[in-house]
């Protein structure tokens, strides 16, 4: 096994630099800063060759790079101090990729001044806060997925990202801790999916079809399904319905029958796209 590269220094002469990679070593900082040619930055992985030891880089400074359109840092140890192990980030305002999956950052997140983003990794850290650019960021795909993102955290995400304009997208939320949305987040999370966004978020107890059998003469007002409240009726292009309720939402019908929340809490409850509730009484 080959030896990997723990000091790295005077990397400022290198005016010209467009290119750096680094992945893949055992770096405990790299100082970047002033690199105003600099494009891509790798510094991924830094485990190692092998890749099975702990993460060694704890700081990099980008203070000054101000045409860095891809910043890889994935994969590394910045617990110490959270996003601000990153110095300058705010400075790469031309960045349109950005990878910070698996690098221990807890806390708030803050990357409203990286306005031409376009795609974000923060997977597997502990966010509970992550400020994303305005509305007139082009981020089209967005993972952070098994976080401890707080429920106006989620929710502030998924309006921004509804009102951005963007479609055919990608978001991850689900996992960890991350909270289940709720009102105005919902909606957005909602009018995504109709945008033709492919969404994971966090969902509270979902829809049980507790049985589909029904005498289709009496639209359903027959059937053997034991008697419960908060219970509902189902039917048409189930398929890509979508039910949304004020507590719960997740879990699609997927054929004509009663259904009923897992929880029996009270809810409220519409599709979109498709699918027509004809009763909302309990079926006995």
């Amino acid at each position: 096994m080959g030896a990997t590269i723990t000091s790295i220094t005077g990397l400022q002469n290198l005016i010209n630099l467009t290119d750096f990679y680094a992945d893949w070593n055992s770096l405990s900082s790299v100082d970047l800063s002033g690199l105003t040619n600099l494009q891509v930055v790798d510094i991924s992985d830094s485990e190692g060759l092998d890749g099975e030891g702990d993460p060694t880089l704890t700081s990099v400074n980008l203070t000054g790079c101000t045409n860095i359109a891809i910043i890889r840092l994935d994969g590394n140890n910045f617990s110490s101090d959270g996003g601000n192990s990153i110095i300058g980030l705010s400075d790469s305002t031309l960045c349109a990729t950005l990878d910070l999956d698996n690098c221990n950052i807890a806390g708030t997140l803050d990357l409203s001044t990286l306005a031409t983003l376009e795609f974000l990794d923060i997977g597997g850290n502990s966010i509970t806060n992550l400020i994303i650019p305005d509305t007139s960021a082009p981020i089209a795909t967005l993972y952070a997925g098994s976080n401890a993102l707080s429920q106006v955290s989620v929710n502030n995400i998924a309006i921004n990202l509804d009102e951005s304009g963007v479609t055919s997208g990608e978001l991850v939320l689900s996992g960890g801790t991350n909270a289940v949305p709720s009102g105005s987040g919902r909606n957005a999370l909602i009018n995504l999916s109709g945008k033709g966004w492919v969404i994971s978020a966090n969902n509270a107890p979902g829809l049980t079809q507790r049985n589909n059998w029904y005498d289709a003469t009496d639209t359903g007002s027959v059937c053997n399904h034991t008697a419960g409240f908060n219970t509902f009726y189902a039917s048409g292009s189930l398929g890509i319905g979508t039910v949304a309720y004020t507590e719960n939402w997740g879990g699609t019908p997927t054929a004509d029958g009663w259904y009923q929340p897992t929880d029996d809490i009270d809810f409220t409850l519409y599709f979109v796209s498709g699918g027509v509730i004809t009763n909302t009484a309990s079926c006995s």
